[in-house]
C-alpha cells in the first residue's frame, strides 16, 4: 500500500489504522447488536409517520448546516447594525533593547539598555458613505429571510421523502 502513504509518514499511517479499527469496531458492534436483536426480539418495532419525520428533522446534517447558516446570517446582520456607530481603537507598545558599546571617554566597552514605548488611539465615525450601510443592512437582513426560506425548503422536502419513502 505505497501508493496509499507516498510519504511514509507514521502519523499518516497511525491515524489510518486507528480510524480502520475505529471503523470495524463500530461495524461489529452494530451487526451483533442487531443479531441479538433480531434473535430476541418477538415484534418489530413500528414507527408512526409522525415520528419518521420527527427523527429525520432532527437528525439531517443538511438540515443542520442550514440551522447553522440561518444562525450565521443573523449574527451577521446584527452585527452590520454596529457600522452605524463611531468605533475607537487603542493600542500600547513597549520594547526594550540592550547592546554592548565602546564608551569614548573612557575607552571600556559598556552594556546601555535603552527602552521605548509607543501609545496611539484611533477613533473614526462613517459621516457619509453614500448609502452603503443602509444597503449592508439590508442586505444581511434581506440574506436572513432567505436562508430561512432554503431551510424550510429542506425542511419541506425531507418532509417530503420521508412521507414517500413511508
Amino acid at each position: 500500500s505505497s501508493d496509499l502513504f507516498p510519504s511514509h509518514d507514521t502519523r499518516e499511517m497511525t491515524k489510518y489504522m486507528n480510524k480502520k479499527w475505529y471503523f470495524l469496531g463500530c461495524w461489529l458492534g452494530v451487526h451483533m447488536a442487531t443479531a441479538q436483536s433480531a434473535t430476541s426480539a418477538s415484534e418489530p418495532v413500528r414507527y408512526s409517520l409522525q415520528a419518521c419525520l420527527d427523527y429525520a428533522i432532527q437528525n439531517n446534517l443538511t438540515l443542520r448546516s442550514s440551522a447553522l447558516s440561518v444562525e450565521s446570517s443573523r449574527n451577521t446582520a446584527n452585527q452590520s447594525q454596529w457600522l452605524k456607530y463611531p468605533s475607537v481603537n487603542g493600542g500600547f507598545n513597549l520594547n526594550s533593547f540592550t547592546g554592548r558599546n565602546i564608551d569614548p571617554f573612557s575607552n571600556s566597552i559598556v552594556t546601555t539598555a535603552i527602552g521605548t514605548n509607543n501609545m496611539g488611539v484611533n477613533a473614526s465615525m462613517p459621516l457619509f458613505q453614500g448609502g452603503e450601510i443602509k444597503n449592508t443592512i439590508q442586505r444581511n437582513q434581506l440574506q436572513v429571510e432567505a436562508d430561512q426560506f432554503t431551510y424550510e425548503a429542506q425542511k419541506n422536502n425531507i418532509s417530503l421523502q420521508v412521507i414517500v419513502a413511508y
